[in-house]
């Protein structure tokens, strides 16, 4: 047995030195490629440790080098399964989620366990194991605590897999299962029977395994820049997002990368690649890694939230791109646009960043130009949301809200503002702001005017007005809607419809600069004529002005949210609040303060001189039977 058992130790030998020896080739180095290799070194360290001291036993049965020998492998021996667990954690992107204290905790019972090695070793009493006077191995009376954190970090291992099995490659997820298989299948052989030595030459074999898979990085790597490829790239940021992994992500894009991939011999242009990727390499520390996308698109993945980091990256990009590189016939300077972006926030899907890096702007420029990935953010966002308005036009998903405006002086509601909203698939509320900017921009504006008019006149023709003691409800007019020339005539036949008394409807407008266009102003006088009132909306922001306040067409004034907000321990700002207020409530205009969510606030604008509030303060916006339910017990 003793011989078999040698031959076990040398296969061990061999099998790591191989993966060693042939993993050392190799160029690309990410956290969990150092991870493997530190797990290799342990299986060889420990098999010629193991092989010693069955040499020793065979030969002098010297009890010293046989302690010194077996102590060195179970020291060492004993951080595998815990490394195999961080392989797999780190492989899975879970491990750079990670904080400190998770990973001390994580690696506590390995802690643990090296310490009663340490104390088997300047302790005669011998607790782990011991050699007879015949230099035969026997296990202490604590030995199981060898075999117990094994089983521990076996546990932990199947559990992370089951977890995280969705972030896994396939061929990947099946590898590290076999492995751990091999490994367990020995560990279990030699804790049953102690005289067969076989658990290195399982772990040895699982290490071999691991590298001819999932450490051969040849199919991750693009072979023009020696860099990770496209491939690799989006199923890293695949896994990061489902684990809500905080990352940075850096692009660096060569925009007339095509002219000199036509202009330039194949070996130039090779070249030009190269020199760049290099550059790229260079540039990464740690735990960083680097990915050509595609066509001249460069990729840098950033684990750790440090601004200064970043900015450094960017800054030393930019300096190189500034400059040019040099061919063996060519001085080439490149045009280059760089970014940045923290992930993940508003954009968590893998077909947003995709959307991002693939739509940055071209630069005509020389040099290296930054642009901000929220302005791209924003572009995704509207370029999704078109094709849901769509829809939701069509079939009529639109939805209408009612936030309650209360008149100070009557202490109750008296009227309330119909605001849109639209849910996504998931149920979830879009933001109304960008839903109506894109369909500003899609020229939808109008038509989702005309679904939100109706759903409102047809709430107010299935409601007794005067019985709930409304006096009207308010609802937005686009600027843009004011340049439908037949707005009036929908919006009468729509009354019509629904036997609606316009008078209770008041529209509210913002302003623009092109509200003294002629068009619209005589948009306006045929509303008005119709018997529409009016409510200047946002007042105190964009370009609202006193001219147009005092020019006949408003029956309410609604100050924007933002000026009380910044009122809030701002005595300028309150002044300029409060002389606002006071300046209106001269006029026969009313006052709606809006925004309005906290006692100080009330009382602020109350003093001032408002007399209609609308905000959070006394109610959130509600669903129509909500808003109905509201009012009822308003009047009481």
């Amino acid at each position: 047995m003793q011989t078999l058992n040698l031959g076990f130790m040398i296969s061990s030998i061999i099998v790591a030195f191989f993966c060693l020896f042939f993993d050392g080739i190799r160029l690309h180095h990410t956290q969990h490629h150092r991870i493997y290799k530190m797990g290799t070194i342990i299986v060889l360290i420990s098999a010629i440790m193991d092989f010693l001291a069955s040499y020793i036993s065979l030969t002098s049965k010297n009890t010293f080098w046989l302690n010194t020998t077996n102590n060195i492998y179970f020291l060492i021996h004993s951080a595998l399964p815990p490394l195999f667990v961080a392989y797999i954690f780190t492989l899975s992107g879970k491990g750079y989620s990670f904080t400190r204290k998770q990973y001390y905790l994580f690696f506590l019972p390995f802690i643990l366990l090296e310490s009663c090695i340490i104390c088997n070793i300047i302790s005669p009493g011998n607790l782990l194991f011991m050699y007879d006077h015949d230099g035969n191995y026997m296990r202490g009376p604590l030995a199981y605590l060898i075999y117990a954190d094994t089983v521990f970090y076996f546990i932990a291992i199947m559990i992370t897999m089951y977890k995280t099995k969705d972030l896994f490659l396939k061929k990947n997820f099946n590898v590290l299962v076999n492995a751990s298989i091999i490994s367990i299948i020995g560990l279990i052989i030699q804790a049953l029977f102690v005289s067969i030595r076989i658990e290195l030459l399982s772990e040895a074999i699982a290490c071999i395994g691991l590298l001819l898979s999932i450490e051969n990085r040849e199919m991750d790597i693009d072979q023009d820049t020696g860099l990770f490829n496209h491939k690799i790239f989006l199923y890293r940021i695949n896994s990061l997002l489902k684990l809500n992994t905080h990352f940075e992500l850096l692009s660096l894009r060569i925009s007339n990368i095509k002219d000199y991939e036509t202009l330039l011999s194949r070996e130039e242009y090779q070249s030009l690649i190269m020199h760049i990727a290099s550059f790229i390499q260079s540039l990464l520390l740690h735990n960083e890694l680097g990915y050509y996308y595609d066509d001249g698109l460069f990729v840098i993945i950033l684990f750790h939230n440090n601004v200064h980091r970043v900015g450094e990256i960017l800054r030393r990009i930019q300096e190189r791109m500034n400059k040019p590189f040099y061919t063996e016939h060519n001085e080439i300077l490149v045009q280059s646009l760089i970014g940045s972006g923290s992930f993940p926030n508003k954009i968590k899907s893998l077909e947003a960043i995709q959307y991002i890096l693939e739509n940055t702007y071209s630069t005509t420029h020389l040099g290296c130009h930054y642009i901000n990935y929220k302005i791209l953010q924003n572009v995704y966002q509207e370029a999704t949301l078109a094709p849901y308005i769509d829809l939701a036009l069509k079939e009529h998903r639109f939805e209408v809200y009612f936030q309650p405006i209360i008149d100070l002086t009557k202490k109750r509601a008296i009227a309330g503002e119909a605001l849109l909203r639209l849910k996504d698939e998931q149920g979830h509320y879009l933001n109304t702001e960008q839903v109506i900017r894109v369909a500003e921009k899609q020229g939808k504006i109008i038509a989702i005017g005309q679904q939100i008019f109706e759903i409102i006149c047809q709430f107010i023709s299935h409601i007794d007005m005067d019985a709930l003691g409304l006096e009207y409800i308010e609802f937005n007019l686009s600027p843009a809607q004011l340049t439908y020339g037949q707005l009036t005539q929908s919006f009468s036949s729509i009354l019509n419809k629904y036997h609606i008394d316009v008078k209770y409807l008041n529209m509210e407008i913002t302003e623009t600069e092109n509200m003294d266009n002629r068009e619209m102003q005589e948009k306006m006088n045929d509303l008005k004529n119709l018997g529409f009132k009016f409510s200047l909306d946002d007042f105190g922001t964009g370009y609202s002005n006193l001219t147009r306040v005092f020019s006949g067409y408003y029956k309410n004034i609604k100050i924007d949210k933002s000026l009380l907000w910044e009122s809030d321990g701002n005595k300028e700002q309150e002044t300029i609040l409060v002389n606002l207020i006071k300046s209106i409530s001269q006029t026969d205009m009313s006052i709606i303060q809006e925004g309005v969510e906290t006692t100080e606030q009330l009382e602020r604008v109350q003093q001032a001189g408002a007399k209609m509030i609308q905000g959070y303060y006394f109610s959130k916006p509600l669903t129509a039977n909500e808003f109905i339910n509201y009012l009822k017990r308003n009047l009481h």
